[in-house]
């Protein structure tokens, strides 16, 4: 190998505040994420490769609680629309089972959580895991690349053993929730699909985690055998417009390519779209690292693709990642603006 990274992913956080005045709350997953992580870097002349190790303990939620499921593929890759920036992919075989596992990680160091699942189990009388049990093998959560990065929008894809049963209980609690309000579900058809309106805020958040927030209202359909919840009405018309267009990620040559040749047997996937990405990174940034950025995006904007991805096999996660990037040695001499900024910066 051509080097080693070492990190304490509890701090990343800390890190990741380095470069933005915000609050961190996009970065939460960062830091509880794994305990540390091991690897060894190699790199070509079109990508940097990472292949190593991640340890957990029971400070960590995601990770953790995906301990002993087998892993697998993202099996939705026809549904993504191309402007999606971000992916999270969980392999889970059993939901309840790692549900319960992450409400156990809630009551010892977050039990506000437990409160909100109390809370939308008793306002509604619902059972949130009667829901979570009609879930099978994979779930995602993708950021959209839209105008309004501040509140980018959101889907999140869940495969259903069970798609009428996860209808009846996600209809059932929409109209609850509208009879709180004194007001009618609302509904619209679009194309041959039913789109639904969830009047709870931040629902995905109380079933799995701040990693599903974003979700002040909430929109739901159901594509071939995947429920899908939108954070808004029309991320899911988009959506569906892709889908008929197939300008999906499915489709796209690249883009199949780069998932084709990932971790197949995978527990955790974290997937970037770097260049629909930009816009929401740049935006957050404090003022001179928004400036570094703008003066060098000729070369940032040469990165393309970026995954890693977490494998149980025992004691450990295996881990590996990848980041593409279009290199061209006339393009990014090593006196060019960005390096001498690097220098500058560090």
């Amino acid at each position: 190998d051509q080097g080693n990274l070492y990190i304490n992913a509890s701090q990343l956080p800390e890190l990741a505040s380095v470069f933005t005045d915000q609050p961190l709350t996009n970065y939460n997953l960062l830091g509880t994420l794994a305990r540390s992580v091991f690897l060894d870097m190699k790199a070509t002349d079109d990508r940097l490769l990472l292949n190593g190790f991640a340890l957990t303990d029971d400070s960590v939620a995601y990770l953790g609680s995906l301990e002993g499921d087998q892993g697998g593929a993202v099996g939705f890759k026809s549904l993504l629309p191309l402007n999606v920036a971000t992916l999270i992919h969980l392999s889970i075989h059993d939901p309840v089972a790692w549900n319960q596992k992450l409400r156990a990680y809630w009551a010892r160091h977050i039990p506000a959580k437990i409160g909100y699942w109390s809370e939308i189990s008793s306002t509604y009388d619902c059972d949130p895991l009667a829901f979570i049990a009609t879930q099978q093998q994979e779930m995602g959560i993708v950021t959209l690349s839209t105008i309004e990065e501040e509140a980018p929008e959101k889907l999140i894809f869940l495969k259903s053993s069970d798609s009428e049963k996860s209808l009846q209980l996600l209809n059932e609690l929409a109209m609850q929730a509208a009879e709180l309000r004194g007001e009618a579900v609302y509904s619209e058809l679009f194309g041959n699909h039913d789109i639904v309106q969830i009047e709870v805020d931040e629902f995905p958040s109380i079933l799995w985690g701040s990693t599903f927030s974003g979700f002040d209202q909430s929109f739901f359909t159901v594509v071939q055998d995947y429920i899908i919840i939108g954070s808004s009405i029309s991320a899911l018309k988009k959506m569906q417009r892709s889908i008929e267009l197939e300008e999906t990620w499915g489709k796209s040559i690249v883009l199949n390519e780069f998932l084709e040749g990932s971790l197949q047997e995978s527990n955790m996937s974290y997937f970037v779209n770097l260049s629909q990405v930009w816009n929401q990174v740049t935006n957050s940034l404090s003022d001179p690292w928004k400036s570094f950025f703008n003066h060098n995006e000729a070369v940032f904007k040469k990165f393309g693709l970026a995954r890693i991805q977490f494998s149980d096999i025992g004691d450990k996660f295996y881990t590996s990642g990848t980041l593409t990037f279009n290199y061209s040695a006339q393009q990014m001499p090593d006196n060019s603006p960005m390096f001498r900024s690097c220098l500058l910066y560090t």
